[in-house]
């Protein structure tokens, strides 16, 4: 099988009218991989995090975009606006901020020769100027990204003027979604981040279904999402929006609570009459949370409470080869109103903790699979359709731009 061949068509309806297959090129192919990164993600929002880690004036943060930009720097100015540059100093490339967070300020100085620029990349000061005589300050601005946000949540764009604005680009996804409290839980914020040896699609396809909860969770969550009547999990609903997806998923109704939950949810807010319409969209008496994929690799999963306990999760899927990935993973509670509540969210840590080391050893053994050649093609169900929409819309962004 060549591994560089180029892939025009990777998904095919089956013969049973119910399923697709896909090109295992789709997860293999380097040059379908340069593309994905020119086309998919050079031309994209992309969430690098929340507007909690710019509480001040001249606050900063530095995020890698692994695969894409080595290195840029969000910051909010004096009158609370965003503004997002690339990390490196026009002179000779030095970058400009090393650690992760922090505060500059109100302007960014470079530690080579102390050029100074202001937050939105123009230059304030250039030490020995007149010692460049040709110098035009605009030509030696930094180099900015377009810099929004939607509920709190930040995003770039490599392009400073994007085809579309992130409003239009999140489109029915982000006005169904306006109005859940995300700034009531992002203040407690839990990360884990690693490193997989697998495509980045293919990490990010796992979490984009349930069909495999009741096998590889099989210990760790049990039967939260399947029973007698529902043995696999099927989701409520899935729901194509736009370039975006979303999957509702129902608990089990027939397995009580365990006592960790139950201690703390008379504490919880409660009442689907609450929740922005595009969350538990069916008002279905079962929900237990979303799975809202804003493409193409940042995951926002909200729920009500019920066995969650008022959090909601954060996936993010940072392409860096062809076969491998950073998986960025974050939980957000609300703040504990006592030490019930705490433990409850200290529980869930450490299962969350036990479901993503299945998930990630299952996607490494995965991708080790497809790449031995056995088979040309893979196959999903009606109920995965979220992975095969996802490989559409990359598919046709992909073509577009041919």
């Amino acid at each position: 099988m060549n591994m560089n061949a180029p892939l025009n068509a990777p998904l095919f309806p089956s013969t049973d009218g119910h399923s697709f297959r896909i090109d295992a090129q789709v997860y293999l192919s380097t040059e379908r991989f340069k593309n994905e990164i020119e086309h998919v993600f050079r031309k994209s929002w992309l969430n690098v995090g929340r507007i909690e880690q710019l509480p001040t004036a001249g606050s900063y943060i530095v995020k890698e975009l692994p695969g894409i930009a080595p290195s840029v720097v969000i910051t909010r100015d004096a009158k609370g606006a965003l503004n997002a540059v690339h990390n490196v100093c026009s002179h000779r490339g030095q970058q400009l901020l090393w650690e992760k967070s922090g505060t500059c300020g109100g302007a960014l100085t470079c530690p080579y020769h102390a050029w100074v620029y202001e937050l939105n990349g123009a230059v304030r000061h250039i030490p020995d100027e007149e010692s460049f005589p040709l110098l035009d300050r605009k030509q030696v601005a930094l180099s900015r990204l377009a810099v929004d946000q939607w509920e709190g949540f930040i995003f770039v764009h490599l392009d400073p003027e994007p085809r579309q604005t992130l409003k239009e680009f999140l489109g029915e996804m982000g006005e169904s979604l306006a109005g859940y409290p995300f700034d009531r839980f992002s203040k407690n914020c839990y990360t884990w981040t690693t490193e997989l040896n697998a495509n980045w699609k293919l990490v990010k396809d796992a979490f984009q279904e349930i069909y495999h909860v009741a096998t590889v969770h099989r210990r760790t969550l049990k039967n939260v999402a399947n029973w007698p009547a529902n043995p696999y999990g099927r989701p409520l609903s899935v729901a194509l929006l736009g370039d975006h997806t979303r999957l509702s998923i129902s608990a089990n109704p027939e397995t009580p609570l365990p006592p960790t939950a139950l201690a703390t949810l008379r504490h919880l807010p409660r009442g689907a009459d609450r929740l922005p319409r595009g969350v538990n969209p069916q008002r279905s008496s079962i929900w237990m949370q979303d799975i809202d994929v804003i493409f193409p690799n940042f995951f926002i999963d909200p729920s009500e409470g019920n066995g969650l306990l008022g959090a909601y999760y954060g996936y993010t899927f940072w392409p860096l080869a062809v076969d491998r990935t950073r998986f960025e993973m974050k939980i957000y509670f609300q703040q504990p109103e006592n030490a019930a509540q705490r433990w409850v969210q200290e529980y869930q840590k450490v299962l969350l903790r036990d479901v993503l080391l299945e998930d990630c050893k299952l996607v490494e053994k995965n991708h080790a699979g497809i790449a031995a050649g056995v088979k040309p093609w893979y196959y999903v169900q009606k109920n995965e359709m979220a992975i095969v929409h996802s490989l559409e819309v990359i598919d046709r962004k992909i073509r577009e731009a041919a």
